[in-house]
């Protein structure tokens, strides 16, 4: 008899809602750029990158971008931080922002190819904010490669 006392307890309506995701800001690595051809382990590194608003709607608020290095072209759980940095603006759609990351640290234990990655809004990853499909990070090679995509999510 007990689950008949609380049987009658809840109801679902019977009619649907419909749950509808706001647009959302788009950022993304639109470039980087000085970015050294060799470094030292235990040396630094410097470079500029460029954050671009690829969205629909202005990014307002605060944001960290982060830049790592790794010796695989994607960002995973071996790439060592080596700096952040907090967003320069809130960017309108289009519009972007340039940072210069003045001297990082190589740590001693690297040697041979390695990447830098630049990722923008990591923190917005682990929210349960609305995604858009398309947040990127870019790498340049220490070898004299050209700046290439390395990793885009597909959510």
């Amino acid at each position: 008899m007990k689950a008949g006392a609380t049987g009658n307890n809840t109801l679902a309506d019977a009619d649907t809602l419909t749950l509808v995701v706001p647009p959302n800001p788009d950022l993304q690595v639109f470039s980087i750029d000085s970015a050294p051809a060799t470094a030292n382990a235990g040396g630094t590194v410097a470079l500029d990158f460029t954050i671009i608003n690829q969205g629909i709607v202005e990014a307002k608020g605060h944001w960290t971008d982060n830049v790592y290095i790794s010796l695989v072209d994607h960002l995973d759980g071996s790439a060592i931080l080596i700096g952040s940095f907090d967003n320069q603006a809130a960017l309108a759609p289009g519009e972007k922002y340039q940072t210069s990351t003045g001297n990082m640290i190589v740590p001693k234990r690297l040697g041979g190819q390695a990447y830098l990655i630049v990722d923008t809004m990591p923190a917005a990853r682990s929210t349960n904010l609305p995604m858009p499909a398309t947040t990127s990070w870019y790498g340049r090679s220490r070898s004299k490669r050209s700046r290439r995509r390395i990793w885009s999510p597909a959510m």
